[in-house]
């Protein structure tokens, strides 16, 4: 396994700890509160708000959770770029499907430690792959 190198040389695990929890992140749980025929209709604003906030800088990831072990369509997670819980629970709650009633959430503060994000940008056709 190669080791890991930063800027200023070789870096141990205890090193980067500090520069990894600096990046806050909060995850948002949502839980279906009415049945999906009464949360569907809400859907598009739902989208167009998150949309809204992705183009803002502030959703990490969003999406629901699979129909599997018992979850209740309308169940998901969102994770979000906020300063403060107070800011992560203003954008949670000003979601048309909280605000509407339909939907709960529970926040956590969440830092990223481990894990990777692979982007291949073409520069000659300005394409792109992630994965």
């Amino acid at each position: 396994m190669a080791a890991s190198t930063g800027p200023d040389g070789p870096a141990s695990g205890d090193s980067l700890l500090p520069d990894a929890a600096r990046v806050r992140l909060w995850v948002v749980l949502w839980t279906p509160l009415r049945p999906w025929a009464e949360i569907e209709p809400l859907l598009g604003d739902h989208l167009r708000y998150l949309v809204d906030l992705e183009s803002r800088g502030m959703v990490f990831a969003s999406g629901p959770f699979g129909a599997s072990d018992g979850t209740r369509p309308g169940a998901g997670m969102t994770v979000l770029r906020a300063g403060s819980r107070e800011e992560a629970a203003a954008l949670a709650g000003a979601d048309p499907l909280a605000l509407a009633g339909l939907r709960s959430f529970v926040l956590h503060p969440w830092s990223v430690v481990e894990g990777s994000l692979t982007l291949t940008l073409r520069y000659s056709d300005s394409r792109y792959t992630l994965g």
